[in-house]
């Protein structure tokens, strides 16, 4: 009776240490996938706002209204916009997949 008690408690602790090691791996996975999407978020972001510095008119050069870098601040905003909405869908998507498993 003991050895089969002792026997049932191993493969007790087998299967739970299997189990955890899994959810640590998939976990790992995810942490890294999400560091690797927020790291190519923020260079992306940062690209955009080099971009448009390097456009931005000097201080004599602005006008009343609009200055002469109006279309590069708005592709600028609609990039933002896009690029935003891509890392929101693949953190759902990496969240979800680690939920699954």
């Amino acid at each position: 009776m003991i050895a089969f008690l002792a026997s049932l408690l191993g493969s007790l602790a087998g299967f739970f240490g299997q189990w955890m090691t899994k959810k640590a791996a998939i976990g790992t996975a995810a942490l890294t996938a999400l560091a690797a999407l927020t790291l190519g978020f923020w260079m992306s972001i940062k690209g955009l706002i080099n971009g448009v510095l390097v456009a931005a008119p000097g201080l004599c050069e602005l006008s009343w209204l609009v200055p002469s870098n109006t279309a590069a601040c708005v592709a600028v905003v609609i990039s933002a916009t896009v690029v935003r909405a891509v890392y929101d869908w693949h953190v759902e998507n990496i969240k979800v997949l680690s939920y699954i498993t």
